[in-house]
C-alpha cells in the first residue's frame, strides 16, 4: 500500500519515465547552451549552473564536477578570458572541483573591480588639468568653421568663461572654505600662502591674475560672463561641478599652480579669439561677396532656364509636325504601293489579252481561200489538160492596235 502511494506521489510531481527523460533533455540543452553575459557576475552564473546540476540530480542524472568546470570555463565571458587561460594551463581540471574554480573567479573579478575603480579615479584626476585644454581646443575648432557668425562666437566664449569661472570657483571653495585653509587632512596659513601668489599680469603679489584689477578692466567685454548668473539653474553647475567631484588634491601649491596654469591657458585662448574674431569678420564680408556673385549667377541660371524651357517646346511642337508628316508619308507610300499592284495585274491582263492575239492571227491565216475545195474528195482535172494558172489574192489582215481600259492610251 505504501508502495502504490509513493508510486502515486512520484508520477504525480515529476512524471513518468518518459515525461521526466524529456525534462533531462531540455535541461541538457539549456545547459550546453547557456553563456555568462558580459554583465553577469560570478555569483549570477553560478546560481545559474548549480540550478540546473540540481534539477538534473533530482531527474536521476548527477552531472560529474569535472564536466561543471570545464562549462564554466567554456562560457565565461571575454573579461575572464586570460583567467581562464592560466587556469587551464596550471591546473588540471579533471581534479578541480567547482567550489575552488567559483572561488578563484570571485578573486579575480574582486581585483579586476578594483583596477577598474583606481583607472577611473586616475581619468577623474585628470580631468582638472585637461579641462581648459580641451575647452579651449573645441572652442578653436568650432570657430575654424567660416560658417560662425560674431554673435555665436561671443556666446561660445562667454559660455567657455562661465564654465571656467565657475569651476575655479569650486577649487577656491574646496581648498580655501570657512578659511581654515584643510583639504584632505593637511593645514596651511592661508596669509602665508598669499604672500607667495604672485599675478602674472601685474606682477604684484597676494592675488592672481584674474582678480588683478588690471587684467580685469582688460577683459570689460566678459564681465557679465565672469559675473554670477541670478538664472542659472542648478542642474548646469552641477554639470561643471561633476569635473572635478571625485578628485583628491593632495597638496595646495599644486592647487594654486594648476589654477594659474588654467588661467594661462585662458588668456591664451582669449587671444586666439581676438585672432579668430578678426578672421570671421573678414570671413563675413567675403561671404557678404561670395553672396552677391551667387545671386547674380543664379538670375543668369533662370534666364537660361526660361530659354532652354522655350527651347524644349519648340523642339515638341516641331516633333509633332514631324509626326503628322511621317503619318502622311505612310499614307503616300501606301496609295503607291496599292497603284503598283493594280498596274501588275493590268499588265498581266495585257499579257494574255496578246498571247490570244496572237493565236488567233494564227488561225486566221491558216484559213483556205474561197473556192478551194482541195480535201474535201474533189481530183481536179485531167493531167492532159492545159494546167491553168489563177492569181491568188491575198487578203489583207488589219494589225490589232491595243487600247488601255485604265488610262485610255
Amino acid at each position: 500500500m505504501a508502495k502504490e502511494a509513493w508510486k502515486i506521489l512520484e508520477v504525480h510531481y515529476e512524471g513518468t519515465e518518459s515525461v521526466s527523460a524529456v525534462k533531462l533533455q531540455i535541461l541538457m540543452t539549456q545547459f550546453e547552451l547557456m553563456r555568462m553575459r558580459d554583465d553577469e557576475t560570478i555569483l549570477e552564473f553560478e546560481d545559474k549552473i548549480r540550478g540546473i546540476a540540481n534539477q538534473s540530480a533530482n531527474l536521476g542524472d548527477r552531472i560529474p564536477q569535472d564536466r561543471l568546470v570545464k562549462k564554466v570555463l567554456r562560457s565565461l565571458s571575454s573579461k575572464f578570458k586570460m583567467k581562464r587561460i592560466a587556469l587551464e594551463e596550471n591546473r588540471s581540471l579533471n581534479d578541480m572541483t567547482l567550489d575552488e574554480l567559483i572561488g578563484s573567479l570571485k578573486t579575480f573579478e574582486m581585483n579586476e573591480e578594483s583596477s577598474d575603480s583606481v583607472r577611473e579615479n586616475k581619468r577623474e584626476s585628470v580631468a582638472l588639468q585637461t579641462f581648459a585644454s580641451n575647452e579651449a581646443t573645441q572652442l578653436t575648432q568650432e570657430i575654424d568653421t567660416p560658417t560662425i557668425t560674431l554673435t555665436e562666437l561671443d556666446a561660445k566664449v562667454s559660455l567657455l568663461a562661465k564654465g571656467l569661472n565657475k569651476f575655479i570657483r569650486k577649487i577656491k571653495k574646496k581648498n580655501y572654505s570657512s578659511g581654515e585653509g584643510k583639504q584632505s587632512g593637511v593645514s596651511f596659513d592661508l596669509a602665508n600662502k598669499s604672500k607667495v601668489i604672485t599675478c602674472y599680469e601685474c606682477g604684484g603679489r597676494g592675488h592672481i591674475q584674474s582678480e588683478c584689477p588690471t587684467y580685469l578692466k582688460k577683459k570689460k567685454s566678459f564681465v557679465a560672463a565672469w559675473s554670477d548668473d541670478s538664472s542659472t539653474s542648478e542642474d548646469d553647475e552641477c554639470n561643471y561641478v561633476a569635473f572635478t567631484a571625485s578628485t583628491q588634491v593632495n597638496n595646495d601649491e599644486d592647487d594654486i599652480g594648476t589654477v594659474e596654469n588654467i588661467i594661462k591657458q585662458w588668456d591664451g585662448v582669449l587671444e586666439s579669439t581676438k585672432v579668430l574674431r578678426e578672421q570671421v569678420g573678414a570671413l563675413e564680408r567675403e561671404k557678404v561677396v561670395l553672396k552677391q556673385k551667387l545671386d547674380e549667377k543664379e538670375a543668369e541660371a533662370r534666364k537660361t532656364e526660361s530659354k532652354e524651357s522655350l527651347l524644349r517646346k519648340q523642339i515638341c511642337v516641331l516633333d509633332e509636325e514631324n509626326h503628322v508628316l511621317k503619318q502622311k508619308v505612310n499614307e503616300k507610300e501606301e496609295r503607291i504601293l496599292k497603284m503598283e499592284e493594280e498596274l501588275r495585274k493590268a499588265k498581266e491582263i495585257w499579257v494574255k489579252f496578246d498571247k490570244g492575239k496572237q493565236q488567233l492571227d494564227d488561225i486566221l491565216t491558216q484559213e483556205k481561200q474561197r473556192g478551194n475545195k482541195h480535201g474535201l474528195g474533189y481530183r481536179g482535172v485531167s493531167s492532159s489538160l492545159q494546167p491553168s494558172y489563177t492569181q491568188t489574192r491575198h487578203k489583207r489582215i488589219r494589225k490589232f492596235i491595243p487600247t488601255c481600259h485604265y488610262c485610255g492610251v
